[in-house]
């Protein structure tokens, strides 16, 4: 949820007569100040991980986790490749099993021509130390999802 820049997840375990907001872990990151800021997505995995995607202040994909229902959570990491994106958005996250977790969302790379290209990045070792997160570009190279000059 969308609250004075931050971004909460609200959390009810009596069907919801009562829920207590846990804040994700934005204060390093911030959240996006534009076009992008959408609300930050959530997604539990198998195991009742709970896994937090949102647009930082730098306009990148960052991703949290929680071992404990959202009462603590992990270090903000950011999850896009080094490959010259200016801005990221409309962000989507899945989990599986437990340390499995994958996320999609639009970037845009600046230069000559502004292109808009779909990327799924995901992780089978999420809560591994130094988890390795492989990114694919979703659309044909030739193929963006919006090209502008």
């Amino acid at each position: 949820m969308y609250r004075r820049r931050i971004f909460s997840i609200f959390r009810t375990t009596n069907a919801g007569i009562t829920w207590t907001e846990h804040v994700l872990p934005t204060t390093e990151t911030g959240t996006a100040d534009t076009w992008n800021a959408e609300e930050a997505q959530v997604e539990v995995d198998s195991e009742g991980n709970v896994h937090a995607m949102w647009m930082g202040l730098d306009n990148m994909p960052y991703w949290s986790y929680s071992i404990d229902q959202g009462d603590t959570w992990s270090n903000a990491t950011m999850i896009a490749p080094p490959i010259n994106l200016s801005g990221t958005g409309f962000p989507v996250v899945v989990a599986g099993d437990a340390g499995t977790v994958a996320f999609g969302y639009v970037g845009e790379t600046e230069g000559d021509e502004e292109t808009w290209n779909a990327y799924l990045t995901y992780a089978t070792d999420a809560f591994n130390e130094t988890p390795l997160f492989t990114t694919v570009q979703l659309n044909a190279r030739w193929r963006p999802n919006r090209y502008s000059e």
